[in-house]
């Protein structure tokens, strides 16, 4: 007697959507940074601090887990999308602190920023962004968070 198949998992435009815009992104990560980091051997590339390099790890890290996130979605691998959902909060965290230093650091070394990235304008900004950032990640993962403890 034959077995009978598994039914036919109808694919959502969504998922092909996203999951190659993910691709699509990752590709102009790649290219973009190519000659100045990936090419070079990202540990060994030769970058004015190890901030930059955590900063570049991050961000790497970041459009990766996008992949991953949006693959897991269209294949129907939600319980793990959720699991990971915490490493990418956790991520997001990391991206805006180092974001902001590495950025800093730039500005200390005297790098060429456009004109809205001076000096000036540019700390008054980052003390409001950082705190109201941190503020706003801390309240949707906490909400998160606790939503997920009193469902349980």
């Amino acid at each position: 007697m034959p077995t009978p198949l598994a039914p036919p998992v109808m694919k959502r435009a969504d998922d092909v959507f996203f999951t190659t815009l993910s691709v699509i992104m990752l590709a102009f990560v790649v290219v973009g940074f190519a000659p100045s980091y990936f090419l070079r051997g990202a540990v060994f590339a030769t970058l004015p601090s190890l901030l930059v390099h955590l900063h570049g790890a991050a961000f790497s890290s970041w459009i990766i887990l996008f992949v991953v996130q949006s693959s897991l979605v269209a294949t129907g691998n939600i319980r793990l999308h959720r699991k990971l959902g915490y490493a990418g909060a956790v991520l997001a965290a990391l991206m805006v602190i180092f974001g902001i230093t590495a950025t800093i650091g730039a500005l200390r070394r005297g790098a060429e920023l456009p004109s809205f990235f001076t000096p000036p304008r540019f700390s008054s900004r980052t003390r409001s962004v950082s705190s109201s950032s941190a503020r706003t990640l801390a309240w949707l993962f906490g909400s998160e968070t606790i939503a997920r403890c009193t469902s349980a």
